[in-house]
């Protein structure tokens, strides 16, 4: 397989927001075929059973989620910081925001 160092991090994250549902490609070629898709563009024969592309959906759905939440004051900063700092920046949360 031949996957970036900086997708494979990524792709824990996609895990993590997939794990939950049954039946998904986890497998090696599931990964390669995901990283394909999103670093050339290769389309995937069906990917609503790549795990991966699924975990990656629901990841999306997440951030929008609490985006919203965060603008509209039904979440608190203080609630996301158990998650990785990656995900803290993609919700907008800035370095002097992780001090609580």
């Amino acid at each position: 397989m031949t996957t970036s160092r900086a997708w494979q991090r990524q792709s824990e994250f996609y895990r993590h927001f997939g794990r939950q549902l049954d039946g998904l490609d986890w497998s090696d070629g599931a990964a390669q075929a995901m990283y394909d898709y999103e670093s050339r563009g290769v389309p995937m024969t069906d990917p609503w059973h790549n795990g991966y592309f699924v975990g990656k959906h629901w990841l999306d759905w997440q951030i929008t989620a609490w985006k919203e939440g965060l603008g509209d004051g039904t979440l608190r900063r203080r609630e996301l910081f158990g998650y990785p700092r990656a995900l803290q920046r993609r919700c907008g949360l800035r370095e002097d925001a992780w001090s609580g």
